[in-house]
């Protein structure tokens, strides 16, 4: 591994350990104090966008984004290793902190862990892998190289 896939992947881990523990931050708020915070966000929403949309909507819309969004994260972090299917470890690694999310509401006032959330949660990951790879594809391919971590560096080999 180069220098730079090693700084990418080092990078990548701290943005989806940054993105986990702010998801297990929010997921440790009580009741009263998340849906205080939900109301003014949909307030805000509202208000900027001049439509009504249902709160339940806005709840599992933010569940899809931000559970797309860590195992796009858990992609590249698992990219530049080379065990096994990188998107394979990324979707198991994001269903099991779903997994471990709902577990820990269960533990917090007035919120409760949800089977669904977590089909919701893995459901938004497949979104998320199946981005990292269509992006990665593309980039690839305005490159001219099959994969990136099968390049060969010319020259200095730890560039």
């Amino acid at each position: 591994m180069t220098k730079k896939q090693k700084a990418f992947t080092v990078v990548s881990f701290l943005l989806t350990f940054a993105l986990m523990g702010a998801i297990f931050y929010y997921s440790n708020q009580q009741a009263e104090e998340s849906s205080s915070l939900s109301d003014s966000l949909i307030s805000e929403i509202y208000t900027f966008a001049g439509i009504n949309i249902p709160v339940l909507v806005i709840r599992k819309a933010a569940h899809i984004c931000e559970y797309a969004a860590l195992c796009f994260l858990f992609s590249g972090s698992f990219y530049f290793i080379k065990h096994g299917k990188p998107y394979v470890i990324a979707l198991i690694s994001t269903f099991l902190f779903a997994c471990s999310d709902e577990i820990h509401q269960l533990f917090v006032p007035g919120r409760w862990g949800s089977p669904v959330d977590v089909l919701i949660d893995t459901l938004a990951a497949v979104l998320g892998a199946a981005v990292y790879f269509a992006v990665l594809k593309i980039i690839n391919r305005l490159r001219g190289k099959k994969d990136v971590r099968n390049q060969t560096v010319q020259g200095n080999k730890t560039d």
